[in-house]
């Protein structure tokens, strides 16, 4: 998503026109982490097809009950749903989503270029994760194996019985 050195966030979003699928040792790890997952409510064009990676350069990897995080606990890679219409709305998809909150992103493409902002809803309205706007580019072809690299290996819901927010981080406030 991020193509420029000044981001804060950097990372890959995959877009495909069908379901990611997802190997069967990483089932378990998407399957939880995936924002798709409780957007059945939503009206996107392409459930599961997305999938992300992000990262914060300069920081070293941190997870939170085995999962890869950035920013107080935001999810680093998972699946998600996305959308695209060529009238004003543009390219809508979630990083984050659950019952009560979520955080997604509205974008523009253009010429291999997307521009966009964040924000968060529900519980998360407020929320921004220190993440304001996205500015991305084409690379080629969908490619998810990139998403399942990032992703741990094997990862089980045991991995969370200990989970807490680092204070490495948590986002300070302004």
């Amino acid at each position: 998503m991020g193509d420029s050195a000044a981001a804060v966030i950097r990372g890959l979003l995959v877009l495909d026109s069908v379901r990611i699928v997802v190997p069967d040792s990483q089932r378990e790890y998407f399957a939880y982490t995936s924002a798709a997952s409780w957007a059945t409510d939503l009206p996107f064009d392409h459930p599961e097809a997305g999938c992300f990676a992000l990262r914060e350069p300069g920081r070293p990897a941190v997870r939170m009950g085995g999962r890869p995080v950035v920013r107080e606990g935001l999810i680093a890679v998972g699946l998600n749903n996305w959308r695209y219409r060529q009238d004003s709305t543009g390219l809508a998809f979630e990083l984050y989503r659950s019952p009560d909150a979520s955080f997604g992103v509205d974008a523009q493409i253009s010429r291999g270029r997307l521009v966009g902002i964040a924000s968060g809803g529900g519980e998360l309205y407020k929320a921004d994760f220190g993440v304001r706007y996205v500015v991305g580019k084409r690379i080629g072809d969908p490619q998810p194996v990139r998403c399942f690299a990032a992703a741990p290996g094997r990862w089980t819901r045991d991995s969370l019985a200990s989970v807490r927010i680092p204070d490495s981080l948590r986002v300070k406030e302004r």
